[in-house]
C-alpha cells in the first residue's frame, strides 16, 4: 500500500465482536472498522483510524432501545437489515437512510446515518427480530 500510495483498510471482526484496540493503537497508518453489537463500545474514545457502525436489531427490546439511545447520544452510525431490497425506508427512527450495499467501507459514511443492507441467503427468512421488513 505504502509504494502504491493506497491508504489500507481493515474490517475487523467478520464473526466477532473482540476488542482489537492494542493492534488500532499500534498501526495508527491502517484505517479499521468495526460493525458491533456492544452499544456501549460508541460511548469510549477510540483512535482516529478507527471507526464503528452499531448493529440494529429487533430480537431483542431493550437492545434495540439501547442501540438506539447510544447512537443518537454519540452520533454514531446503525446498520440495519432490511428484508426487501426494493421497500427500503428513505429514513427510519427518525435518521436518514443511506445504501450501505454499493461498498463496505463504512469509515467513508456521513454521521448519524441509517447504513441499509438487505437480507440475502439464509438471511431472507430469518423472523429473529435481526432482519427489518
Amino acid at each position: 500500500c505504502e509504494k502504491r500510495g493506497i491508504q489500507p483498510v481493515i474490517r475487523l471482526n467478520g464473526t466477532s465482536d473482540y476488542n482489537w484496540r492494542t493492534v488500532i493503537e499500534e498501526y495508527p497508518a491502517i484505517q479499521f472498522y468495526d460493525y458491533t453489537k456492544v452499544y456501549n463500545r460508541v460511548a469510549k474514545s477510540w483512535p482516529s483510524n478507527y471507526h464503528l457502525t452499531l448493529s440494529y436489531s429487533e430480537a431483542n427490546v431493550e437492545y434495540a432501545d439501547n442501540v438506539l439511545k447510544y447512537s443518537t447520544k454519540y452520533n454514531a452510525n446503525i446498520a440495519v437489515v432490511f428484508r426487501d431490497k426494493n421497500k427500503i425506508p428513505k429514513v427510519f427512527k427518525g435518521r436518514p437512510v443511506i445504501s450501505g450495499d454499493a461498498d463496505d467501507l463504512r469509515f467513508l459514511d456521513p454521521q448519524g446515518v441509517v447504513v441499509a443492507l438487505y437480507a440475502k441467503g439464509k438471511a431472507k427468512k430469518d423472523m429473529s427480530g435481526f432482519v427489518i421488513d
